[in-house]
């Protein structure tokens, strides 16, 4: 097992990746418009923030820290059938990912299915191959995937900094274009598979101090950052650069890039989808066990034959049906276990004043 102190630097890596990636903008974006309301935005993405801190970091963390010292009790039952849930959630999300990044590669071949399946083959056998790499490699990739996805938002924000002082003459009017509460949802959905990470942190014997600093610096500070830049750079994007008929949505926050180098959107758009990918691969290491992942083993690879197979044969995967669900249950899981632990913590806590 590494060092809690390494664990600790992978894990603020792996999370800040997950906050700059696509699907993160795509679910905080869409609704995000901070010209309206400045401070209300401000105050939604901070508040944002801290839910996802609690919810996909610190309670994570301390369930997987109270699993790992408890081998028996009714916990362990239930944290089964929560793994249960999870894996096939995680299964899920990690089809429709593969499809996406095989569509990238086919640039609007979608009817060449076994293309296709081969595209989401290799962007699943990339993920497992830095799943099961060895730990230093793991903290690189982490390190070079958020630094990549950083420069990617924080370039598109600068680019399409002049449409923040400008109007859009085919644009009526702006008070329809933003939605806080969408937002705040959005953070959380976009951090939740960031869970994992805490998971095994908690594992490793960090203490709980550790916990609680580690999300900091690699959910909330990463997630206000890309929040951020991702909705300066669609006002930007919207206002220089949007003509009717034509959807607004955090798709508008890259259009610059669209604009300039259309042949090659594609690459940094499976760059920064791979995060998300290389994420549902962890939750199945870790909801199935070490058992399955070895690196000489032959699980990971039937199960990239079986569900490439697969990918040849079925039709569209929808991000609604397939990736939202399963981000919901792992908020949704750990609002439930964090509720129970504050609860118990207050039942055997005595009062004050109880002692004589």
């Amino acid at each position: 097992m590494e060092q809690p102190r390494q664990r600790i630097f992978d894990a603020v890596l792996w999370e800040a990746a997950v906050c700059f990636s696509l699907p993160t903008w795509m679910l905080v974006g869409r609704s995000a418009w901070p010209a309206n309301n400045p401070y209300r935005f401000a105050v939604t993405v901070l508040a944002g923030a801290t839910a996802a801190l609690l919810l996909c970091h610190i309670v994570p963390a301390f369930f997987a820290h109270d699993i790992t010292n408890r081998q028996t009790g009714p916990l362990r039952y239930v944290a089964w059938m929560v793994k249960a849930w999870l894996s096939i959630g995680a299964g899920a999300s990690t089809i429709w990912l593969a499809r996406a990044i095989g569509q990238s590669l086919l640039w609007g071949r979608f009817d060449e299915k076994f293309l296709l399946g081969l595209g989401a083959v290799a962007a699943i056998s990339a993920a497992v191959l830095v799943v099961v790499a060895k730990f230093r490699w793991q903290t690189i990739i982490a390190g070079t995937l958020a630094l990549i996805g950083l420069i990617f938002v924080a370039i598109s924000a600068v680019a399409q900094s002049g449409g923040l002082w400008t109007w859009n003459a085919h644009l009526t009017s702006e008070a329809g274009l933003g939605n806080d509460w969408e937002v705040f949802k959005g953070i959380l959905l976009a951090s939740a598979p960031a869970s994992v990470f805490g998971l095994r942190l908690g594992k490793s014997g960090a203490t709980r101090r550790a916990m609680a600093w580690t999300g900091v610096f690699g959910i909330w500070v990463p997630v206000v950052a890309s929040a951020t830049l991702v909705s300066l750079a669609k006002i930007g994007g919207v206002r220089l650069y949007w003509r009717p008929s034509v959807p607004i949505g955090a798709e508008q926050a890259f259009i610059w890039f669209v604009r300039t180098v259309l042949p090659d959107f594609r690459v940094p758009s499976i760059v920064l989808v791979f995060v998300a990918l290389v994420a549902s691969i962890f939750w199945l290491r870790s909801l199935l066990g070490q058992w399955a992942w070895s690196r000489n083993g032959s699980f990971a690879l039937a199960t990239v034959g079986v569900i490439g197979f697969w990918l040849t044969l079925t039709g569209e995967f929808s991000f609604w049906g397939y990736y939202l669900p399963w981000c919901w249950s792992i908020i949704i899981s750990s609002l439930i276990y964090g509720g129970w632990k504050v609860t118990t913590a207050r039942w055997r806590t005595p009062p004050k004043n109880s002692q004589t």
